[in-house]
Order: structure tokens, then sequence, then C-alpha cells
């Protein structure tokens, strides 16, 4: 009999749909009570609202928002280094009154 040992099941052995880990509390919930955002190395972190955004999805309870940005959790959770913008920054303070600080951009100038 084959099994998939890396997948976690139910009593039933069968995968229970539409379950994901939040980063940060690493608790499991349903999709429906997590968000996603997304992140590549190197671009904008996203606001994945409709959840179609390509790259890595992270998962994150809107409890633990306000954690995540204060210890800079996603950029663990993104496997390298993502940006907070102005604008997910001023979409956090409008859709979940989160205070969040953009990442100051620092330019090379040439010598």
């Amino acid at each position: 009999m084959f099994r998939n040992h890396w997948r976690k099941s139910n009593p039933n052995g069968l995968k229970e749909p539409g379950i994901r880990t939040c980063f940060v509390c690493k608790s499991q919930d349903r999709r429906e009570n997590l968000l996603r955002f997304t992140g590549r190395p190197g671009r904008p972190l996203c606001y994945d609202a409709r959840e179609i955004n390509p790259g890595r999805g992270m998962w994150i309870h809107q409890d633990c928002l306000q954690e995540a940005f204060q210890k800079r959790l996603f950029y663990k959770a993104a496997k390298g280094t993502v940006r907070i913008s102005d604008a997910l920054a001023e979409q956090m303070k409008t859709l979940f009154n989160i205070t969040v600080e953009a990442d100051k951009k620092t330019e090379r100038r040439p010598l």
C-alpha cells in the first residue's frame, strides 16, 4: 500500500482540504480564517485577498499581523528579502488598522 508520509492526514487517512498553517503562531486553520500574502525575493510584499498572485504564499491570522510586522517575520517566511512598500503600509492601515513601517529605499550613488 502506497502512503504519503509527508502529508498531514485526518484519522480517516485523507488530507483535509483548505487547511493552512499561520507562519507566526504555527497553528493550523481553514483558509477562510487566514490572510494570504505573497512575496518573492527582492520584490515588494503583497496582500493577496483573492489568493491568485504568484510567488510564495504566506498564511497568517489577522490577530498575528501586528506581531509579524513588528518582528519582521515576513522576511523569514518569504525565505529571502522582501520589501514592504508604502502602498502595502497604507493598505494595512486602511483594512486592518495596523501601523506598518515601509522599508526605506536606499539607492547607491555612483562614485
